[in-house]
């Protein structure tokens, strides 16, 4: 009902972490809602001021909520669209794969790393209303020749689907990997050794020579060839959609991973500075950005950090030369 959609709308939009910040003293409904007092006085007790909750009566107020009905509105048009989008195409790439039932569950792998540094791997998993974003999972890579990218595929694939193996979780119904027959063949491989017979298929998505969409080669399972589906555009746009996904969440953590790795080691680089100054730096600023933005009189006051420290600190971060080296001719 109206009532029970506002009532669990307030209570997933006010009460949680992430809106601590947003304390409004009046709330505008747009329908009755009938724990109207109730959600007042948890409001007012959790921010220490009286918040009221009522519906509107001027004409501002009532201009403010229809905006608010127009987006409720759209955003449900695009949600009841992308879900008819993928149930029409998860039907289509039953037909298309010749499976017995619309997959229900579809996993994608995908690796990043920038010449093989800080190489992260990422799983999205998409069902039949679209991603399921609390199933997504990153792994940093180690132990393998740097810029291997199906060495990289192997550890996350194994060390995706033992975990799933032993905590008994769902395994899908289709697992795709961003790539061609050499990580296709590492999902096979992964499967074979862990004994997983689910009746799984396993598609490669290899990009073309110019990286566009619509240029990829779709590899499959069990098919020595590449297969067409460029006459069944929806399962197309399906695919480029899941792998798009699973790319921008392995960047993402990559990119985190490697601004992390690269400020880390630089401070450990600068001497005079060793692993308990380095703690005590990243503690005393809240991270390298923290120290990024003091000065060299800000550094100096940390103890243990004399002038001279706290100078070639903030130079060789901001790759400042050194003054010997400033004034010579």
């Amino acid at each position: 009902t109206e009532d029970e959609a506002l009532s669990a709308f307030l209570s997933q939009y006010y009460l949680n972490t992430e809106r601590e910040k947003s304390r409004p003293h009046r709330i505008y409904l747009s329908h009755h809602l009938v724990e109207k007092t109730w959600f007042a006085s948890v409001f007012s007790e959790k921010w220490k001021d009286k918040v009221r909750i009522e519906k509107s009566e001027g004409r501002e107020q009532k201009k403010w909520l229809q905006i608010a009905v127009t987006n409720a509105k759209h955003a449900l048009e695009i949600r009841v669209s992308d879900q008819l989008f993928y149930e029409n195409a998860l039907t289509l790439f039953q037909q298309v794969f010749h499976l017995s039932t619309p997959p229900q569950r579809l996993e994608c792998f995908d690796i990043s790393h920038t010449q093989g540094e800080a190489t992260m791997g990422a799983c999205v998993v998409f069902g039949s209303k679209g991603p399921i974003t609390e199933d997504y999972r990153r792994f940093s890579i180690k132990d393998i020749i740097k810029g291997d990218d199906c060495a990289a595929m192997k550890q996350v694939l194994n060390r995706h689907y033992t975990h799933l193996k032993i905590a008994e979780k769902t395994l899908p119904n289709v697992i795709i990997v961003d790539g061609g027959k050499g990580q296709l063949a590492k999902a096979q491989e992964v499967l074979k050794t862990l004994k997983i017979d689910h009746d799984i298929l396993l598609i490669g998505i290899a990009k073309g020579p110019t990286r566009k969409a619509g240029f990829e080669t779709i590899f499959v399972s069990g098919h020595s060839k590449p297969i067409a589906i460029d006459s069944h555009e929806q399962v197309l746009h399906l695919l480029q959609r899941i792998r798009d996904e699973a790319h921008r969440f392995a960047i993402t953590g990559h990119r985190k991973q490697r601004a992390k790795t690269r400020n880390t080691s630089r401070l450990e680089e600068i001497p005079g500075i060793g692993p308990k100054k380095r703690i005590q730096l990243l503690r005393l600023f809240g991270g390298i950005q923290g120290i990024l933005n003091a000065t060299p009189e800000t550094l100096s006051k940390a103890s243990g950090i004399n002038q001279d420290l706290a100078r070639r600190i903030y130079e060789s971060l901001h790759g400042i030369a050194p003054a010997t080296n400033r004034d010579a001719p």
